[in-house]
């Protein structure tokens, strides 16, 4: 892969390979890599994504450069209910902690919510 590139592979030992996964506006590493030990990693509402601007598969964003692109602060019901991706991790970065616990109790389309 070009070292221009979002996902560059990377070997952690033996068989053990992953991606390194960096936003696509300012490079910051979006999942745990060594230099970026905390992660910001999340699904977007399909209807908030295009208000970035990318095609759905056109890479990946930090919260922060998201928010740029929106032209607001996320919200916890900007984020679908996907499992486990939306999930609290102990690796997710103070900003996704608190964007993912609101979430958790943030109302979703149909009434529910997502915590629920």
């Amino acid at each position: 892969m070009s070292a221009h590139s979002s996902r560059e592979a990377r070997n952690d030992g033996p068989g053990l390979a992953c991606l390194d996964i960096a936003c696509r506006a300012c490079g910051v590493a979006l999942i745990p890599n060594g230099r970026e030990p905390r992660r910001e990693w999340f699904m977007l509402r399909p209807e908030v994504w295009a208000l970035t601007g990318l095609a759905p598969d056109g890479g990946h964003l930090c919260i922060g450069c998201t928010e740029v692109r929106i032209g607001r602060p996320l919200t916890g019901s900007d984020l679908t209910d996907e499992q486990p991706i939306n999930s609290p991790n102990p690796a997710d970065s103070p900003r996704m902690a608190v964007l993912k616990v609101a979430a958790a109790s943030a109302p979703q389309g149909d009434g529910s919510f997502a915590g629920r």
